[in-house]
């Protein structure tokens, strides 16, 4: 059965193309995959950043920002230029972001200005240049007119081991057995006592 509609006069070259290109048709193209940041193969997540306008790229990032940052990329494109869309853009590095505008300061900072504070786990350190990217991607998102500081720290982990140990016991002396002085105290009682005996003898009457 022919795959194609070339004519009945085409050529064998024409034709051996025709089949060729007929094989084409088997080959999977998940074209729906191509377009999901969780299913787009990983080798391919450059062009599908490239095609959703993704404004900071880095092929040293983990499979997870990558993935993150274009699952976010419409959000902050559709919010640009306000606080949310800074937020949306640095909460896909993975890190633990806020930041503080001039107006929830006391007393009140200069207008137009914020600071952010990104924390960094020691056990994840800073990738070289990624405070160059993260500083990109608030100046691509933030608000033209808005000034920000830009602060970093590293939350240091450890592990604190405590022990405890308590001994009791009792000290005990024998002693050889020793009678002490004693004293004893009771009430005294006087007393007499009288006895008379009177002897009668009885004679007959003479």
């Amino acid at each position: 059965m022919n795959n194609h509609l070339l004519p009945p006069n085409a050529s064998g070259l024409e034709r051996a193309a025709s089949e060729a290109m007929a094989r084409l048709d088997d080959i999977p193209v998940p074209n729906a995959g191509l377009w999901s940041a969780d299913d787009c193969p990983a080798a391919l997540l450059p062009w599908l950043a490239w095609a959703l306008s993704v404004d900071v790229w880095s092929d040293a990032w983990s499979d997870y920002q990558k993935r993150e940052t274009i699952r976010r990329a419409a959000d902050v494109h559709r919010h640009k230029g306000t606080a949310y869309s800074v937020r949306r853009a640095l909460e896909a590095t993975g890190k633990n972001v806020w930041f503080v505008e001039w107006w929830q300061t006391a007393p009140a900072g200069v207008p137009h200005t914020f600071e952010i504070y990104v924390q960094v786990d020691e056990n994840t350190p800073l990738l070289p240049g990624e405070v160059e990217q993260i500083a990109a991607q608030v100046d691509a998102t933030k608000p033209l007119r808005s000034h920000y500081t830009l602060h970093i720290y590293v939350t240091p982990r450890g592990t604190v081991k405590k022990g405890a140990a308590t001994v009791c016991g009792d000290s005990v002396t024998v002693l050889p057995y020793w009678l002490g002085e004693r004293s004893q105290h009771s009430p005294r009682y006087i007393a007499a006592g009288y006895q008379d005996l009177i002897t009668t003898e009885v004679y007959p009457h003479a």
